[in-house]
């Protein structure tokens, strides 16, 4: 509980192998509440849980937003499946749901460190010059490095390390070392990117929202 889980496989049927969905499918369970959250690629779910012992579990009837959109075939199946399961086991960073002939219907990694590790580079928007070159190096070990270049502002470079977190209900990193009241650090998890988030943590809005992204080199 308190892990956000990346749906890996359904059946013996890799998430690779479906057309590419716009966000990655997940579940994340609560346990205040004993509440699941998550979505599939498309549609976000919402349900409960019961766990009993040795390792059974059941998913309670799930409520779903209703957007269309294109390759539905991934979420169609993860939530077919998710409804059948009536058992689970993990093993490290791996978490199997099964159904009730012990056959695995789901297997997820956890978000960790190692998930995102790599350099993420991008030229962010600036107020007083023409672009803040970005690049962020985030280790699986949990530590990162970050460079800021102004362009047009020769000699104008910063640069931080430090340690990161990861908020696993919100899919978001945040520096640990960063004075969070005067400079950016949440970056919200995208496949392939960062989203630079503002200061409190959120999705920053207006005409220029979206050319905050990092991208994974």
């Amino acid at each position: 509980r308190g892990t956000r889980w990346i749906l890996g496989s359904v059946g013996e049927k890799s998430v690779a192998d479906f057309p590419k969905t716009a966000k990655e499918a997940f579940i994340f369970f609560q346990a205040e509440g004993n509440r699941l959250f998550g979505s599939g690629g498309v549609n976000n779910l919402m349900s409960g849980f019961t766990e009993g012992d040795g390792g059974s579990l059941e998913i309670l009837p799930a409520a779903a937003t209703l957007m269309m959109g294109p390759n539905m075939e991934l979420e169609t199946e993860f939530f077919r499946r998710l409804a059948s399961v009536s058992a689970y086991a993990v093993h490290g960073d791996e978490l199997t749901l099964s159904d009730a002939g012990g056959s695995a219907a789901l297997r997820f990694t956890a978000l960790s460190p190692a998930r995102v590790a790599g350099t993420y580079r991008g030229v962010l928007p600036c107020a007083n010059c023409e672009g803040i070159e970005t690049e962020v190096v985030l280790t699986a070990g949990g530590s990162y490095t970050r460079t800021l270049r102004y362009r047009g502002k020769p000699g104008e470079t910063i640069q931080d390390e430090g340690t990161f977190s990861l908020n696993h209900l919100d899919n978001a990193l945040v520096l640990d070392n960063v004075d969070k009241a005067k400079e950016p650090a949440f970056y919200g998890i995208a496949p392939g990117s960062l989203i630079q988030l503002d200061l409190e943590g959120k999705p920053i809005t207006g005409n220029l929202a979206g050319l905050y992204e990092l991208k994974r080199q």
